[in-house]
């Protein structure tokens, strides 16, 4: 996977891959955290800027579409991974340029 965020593109295998602009924020978040266990509370401050409304179950709705869109399969996630018992993702990858 590759992350361009001044082009605002994602390409998975070479393939542009179209993410909407909250699950592009919340890539930026997990790579910027990478290895950290990020709590749904934290990505929701800094995703959504604390909106009214906006509950914790978005965070996992966003993090599923981007395990659909990212990842190759989905049920077996490699890379966006959810850490039980800290109650929250993190990004699991071995560099990141």
């Amino acid at each position: 996977m590759t992350v361009d965020f001044e082009r605002r593109e994602v390409l998975r295998g070479g393939t542009p891959v179209n993410l909407e602009a909250k699950e592009l924020q919340l890539i930026q978040q997990l790579i910027y955290h990478r290895g950290q266990v990020l709590s749904r509370e934290r990505l929701l401050s800094r995703v959504w800027h604390d909106q009214p409304f906006i509950g914790p179950r978005t965070v996992d709705v966003h993090i599923s579409g981007l395990r659909q869109k990212l990842e190759e399969n989905p049920q077996a996630p490699r890379y966006i991974l959810t850490v039980r018992g800290e109650e929250g993702t993190r990004l699991a990858v071995a560099s990141v340029k």
